[in-house]
Order: structure tokens, then C-alpha cells, then sequence
């Protein structure tokens, strides 16, 4: 076999395992970057439960404060109101009017359901 018959199936062989080699860094790349994209949707799933979880937690506990202060402060403004209209002073009747507002907001609002 002569030296040029030699080299020239040399050269192909390299050639073969050249390409071989840049197909296998492909792929390898690709699945790099499947993992990393799965990474990154994991890692945001888990941020969006812990949001979620972090404002339930915020609606347990906001509505029933909620609820309790408008009814306070419309107890407070009858409370006021019947004062100022007793006295015959201006401004019971918005009092009232405002009360009932605060108790008719704490009505709407729906009880937690913890």
C-alpha cells in the first residue's frame, strides 16, 4: 500500500471523527441548555408557590382584620353620630350615614376559610 493511498484513508478517518466529535459537543450543548431552561422553570414554579402561599397567608389573616376594624369604625361612627344628633350638632346624620357604610363593607367582606 502506498503512502498516499494511506494518508488519504487517514485523513478520512480523522475527518470521520472530527465530525463525530463537533456532533457529540452539539448534543451535549443542546441538553445543556434543556437543563438549564428546566432549571430556570423550576426555579420560577417554585417562587409562584411561594408567592401564592405567602398571600394566602396574607388573606387569612387580612380579611378577619379587615372585617373587625370597618366594624369598629362604624361602631364608632354611630356611636358619634347619636352623640352629635343628640347634642343638635351638624354632621350626626353623615356620621350615620358612614357607619352604616363601614358595616355594610364589613358584611361584603367574605370570612376566611381556614
Amino acid at each position: 500500500m502506498s503512502t498516499a493511498t494511506r494518508s488519504k484513508r487517514t485523513a478520512v478517518r480523522i475527518d470521520d471523527l472530527l465530525i463525530a466529535a463537533e456532533h457529540n459537543r452539539a448534543r451535549r450543548r443542546d441538553a445543556y441548555k434543556m437543563a438549564k431552561a428546566e432549571e430556570r422553570r423550576i426555579r420560577r414554579m417554585k417562587a409562584a408557590a411561594r408567592r401564592r402561599a405567602h398571600f394566602a397567608t396574607i388573606r387569612r389573616t387580612a380579611r378577619p382584620a379587615l372585617r373587625t376594624t370597618l366594624t369598629v369604625c362604624g361602631t364608632v361612627a354611630f356611636v358619634v353620630g347619636v352623640s352629635l344628633l343628640l347634642l343638635g350638632k351638624p354632621g350626626g346624620i353623615e356620621l350615620l350615614s358612614a357607619a352604616g357604610a363601614a358595616w355594610g363593607l364589613a358584611a361584603a367582606i367574605p370570612k376566611s376559610t381556614t
